[in-house]
């Protein structure tokens, strides 16, 4: 069996991947493919992965702790997913570090050794997420206190990707990036649940419906409904359409967490994401949904 893990990153939207992958199941479940509900599974992988610790599981344990998940399903591909499988947000920029826990990817690998699994996981530029972690954390109410003595400059994406996939030398990884979710929502979908092209799926314009106002949204939906796009690319397009004039303008901009946080700085942030995804890219194993 494959299992597919998608391990977040907090604040891209992510819960939706199971939401709407869950819209599909009369027509993924026939494939082999399970999508179970999140609530089954969170509370058993939490205490296997604080029981183990990183030990492989037993056969017997292996055994036990699908079946608590599956419940008599057979599978091919089991979807498992979580935000805070690594870390709670409060923990995601411990000591100055990006995911400083990201070592506990290979504690979820080791839960299920008879197995091949996967990493799927949204990235999100740093000017955005880092005021979108501020406000999804409870522990500090400064934002100063919050960075906890961060480079700004400093912080890459690559740094937590590298160390997953050396600590999980036998997975991969696919990942995404949350500013382009809402035009790639079919491509996302496929990946993570590993379903071919051939599948006609629903929920194609879930994450597009986050950003966009309900009365645009209708009209993306009868526009698509009467003209069915022809390509990929034509979907993408037509999506990018609507947003550009039916956006929800805060779902799209975070509020400033402080006066220094300002334009510059966000262009200096933005420009440093970009060079470092390509550097993702060109990384062994890693899989990179794009437009």
């Amino acid at each position: 069996m494959h299992i597919a893990m998608h391990i977040g990153a907090h604040c891209t939207g992510s819960d939706l991947v199971v939401r709407s992958l869950r819209r599909n199941l009369d027509r993924i479940s026939p494939l082999g493919i399970v999508v179970p509900e999140t609530e089954t599974y969170h509370a058993p992988l939490r205490d296997a992965v604080n029981g183990f610790r990183g030990a492989p599981m037993p056969p017997g344990a292996e055994d036990a702790l699908l079946d608590s998940i599956l419940r008599g399903t057979q599978a091919d591909r089991l979807i498992l997913s979580n935000t805070s499988f690594l870390c709670v947000p409060d923990r995601a920029l411990e000591g100055g570090a990006l995911y400083p826990l990201i070592h506990k990817a290979r504690w979820l690998r080791d839960l299920f050794p008879s197995h091949e699994v996967s990493f799927h996981l949204c990235l999100r530029d740093m000017a955005t997420f880092l005021p979108a972690l501020f406000r999804a954390q409870r522990k500090h109410a400064e934002f100063g206190r919050f960075l906890d003595g961060a480079d700004l400059a400093a912080l890459r994406w690559s740094e937590p990707v590298r160390e997953l996939l050396d600590t999980c030398p036998d997975c991969t990884l696919s990942f995404w990036c949350y500013e382009d979710s809402p035009l790639i929502w079919e491509e996302v979908m496929r990946s993570v649940g590993g379903i071919a092209g051939d599948v006609a799926l629903h929920g194609l314009y879930d994450m597009a419906a986050q950003v966009m106002e309900r009365s645009g949204m209708a009209r993306l939906r009868a526009y698509v409904d009467k003209r069915p796009p022809r390509s990929t690319g034509l979907r993408q397009k037509v999506t990018a359409a609507f947003i550009d004039a039916f956006a929800i303008e805060e779902a799209l901009h975070e509020d400033r967490p402080t006066p220094a946080w300002d334009a510059d700085l966000c262009d200096r942030l933005t420009r440093i994401y970009e060079t470092d995804l390509a550097e993702i890219v060109a990384m062994d194993r890693v899989t990179a949904i794009t437009r």
